[in-house]
């Protein structure tokens, strides 16, 4: 997907937190509140979504390309459909409508001729007398594309300033809960949408003026592609509840973790229509990335209790052979690759699986190094390829 993007790195947040409230006063949280991942995050201004939708959407030839005298085909226009302080956020569960101040983590799924964008909103919570600085909530919206809409219409609607992003899972619960959102992860299978998104909940103590920690969740939306007759984007996606998957997770893994992230970007679905998310657990001491998965089609999830390697980040999975879980992650030092052919119980160095292409240079610099954002696979004349 094509975006315009800036790199800004999340706050960083100690055990004790600092606030400003609006009067000027400083007060120093406590051990227990929350903390936000101290993880880089790509905050975009915009996702311009164009060859995406041009390559995806069955426009049946309605995207225009037009020649110059030099026989270079141009591009169609851009067009931006998250706009900070501009895309009116329709409500949900107590969120507000309005603008946000950013946009950030987008995912891309088509299901049932609808492609859907996801992003985390990001506003400014003014309550109780604070005006929080560096905790910002986060919700989680989405915009919906019919598959078969021309380019030349959305651009339209776009521009003529009818364009709405819709709320999908909201941060807010009164005055006085607040969650954490972590970046959402979609797949799409058939006409369904399954979108998952970790949380952290902090909950505002009177007694002592404070927002003190109150628990960590990992949540599952479903979402069933509608065939909208009048195109309004509302009807497009039919959201159920979010369900809660805490439960599924074996008690003594809970046990030793502090929270679940989710990984942002897609999940997959295997040649054997199993759905499979990454994640990111916050262990006692340290993060590590592992999977989850369904076989029986979002109903009930595995969480593999496999570590293959402490401290690294940023999950991306994809199938490569039939059954085997291809997996990159951001270490300390460069990535690394890593697969398992058992669905996450065991994982091993992907050596052989990416020897054509993953080089590890010796004596370069960490931020020198050719750097894989996503792992994009596709069957071309029959043979499978990874782009």
């Amino acid at each position: 997907m094509l975006s315009r993007v800036a790199a800004v790195k999340a706050p960083r947040t100690d055990n004790r937190r600092r606030v400003t409230g609006s009067s000027g006063r400083r007060r120093e949280g406590r051990e227990s509140e929350p903390q936000r991942p101290n993880m880089s995050r790509r905050v975009f201004t915009s996702v311009v979504l164009l060859l995406v939708i041009w390559i995806c959407c069955n426009t049946g030839g309605a995207v225009a390309v037009v020649e110059g005298k030099s026989g270079d085909a141009q591009l169609p226009h851009w067009v931006d459909i998250f706009v900070p302080e501009k895309t009116q956020v329709l409500p949900k569960e107590g969120s507000e409508t309005g603008v946000r101040e950013a946009f950030a983590a987008s995912s891309l799924v088509s299901a049932g001729g609808v492609m859907v964008a996801f992003a985390e909103g990001l506003f400014v919570y003014k309550v109780h007398g604070y005006d929080f600085f560096g905790i910002k909530p986060y919700e989680i919206v989405a915009v919906y594309i019919k598959a078969a809409e021309s380019w030349p219409s959305i651009v339209a609607e776009v521009n003529a300033g009818t364009w709405r992003a819709h709320t999908v899972i909201g941060s807010r619960n009164g005055n006085d809960r607040l969650r954490f959102l972590y970046p959402p992860t979609a797949v799409a299978k058939d006409n369904k949408v399954f979108l998952v998104v970790g949380s952290d909940t902090v909950g505002y103590d009177s007694s002592d003026d404070m927002w003190v920690q109150d628990g960590w969740d990992i949540q599952l939306a479903e979402g069933v592609a509608m065939q909208s007759k009048d195109g309004v984007q509302s009807t497009l996606i039919s959201w159920a509840e979010p369900k809660s998957l805490l439960q599924q997770i074996p008690k003594h893994t809970q046990d030793h973790l502090k929270d679940f992230e989710t990984a942002g970007g897609s999940g997959i679905v295997m040649q054997n229509d199993t759905l499979v998310f990454p994640l990111v657990a916050k262990g006692k001491n340290y993060p590590f990335s592992i999977i989850t998965y369904s076989t029986d089609n979002g109903n009930n999830w595995v969480f593999p209790e496999s570590i293959f390697s402490v401290e690294c980040l940023h999950p991306r999975t994809t199938e490569w052979e039939t059954g085997q879980i291809l997996m990159i992650v951001d270490c300390v030092n460069a990535q690394s690759a890593f697969e398992s052919r058992d669905m996450g119980t065991a994982w091993t160095e992907a050596v052989r699986t990416l020897s054509g292409i993953w080089v590890r240079q010796r004596g370069v610099r960490p931020y020198e190094i050719l750097h894989v954002d996503a792992l994009i696979t596709a069957t071309i004349e029959g043979r499978k390829v990874m782009l």
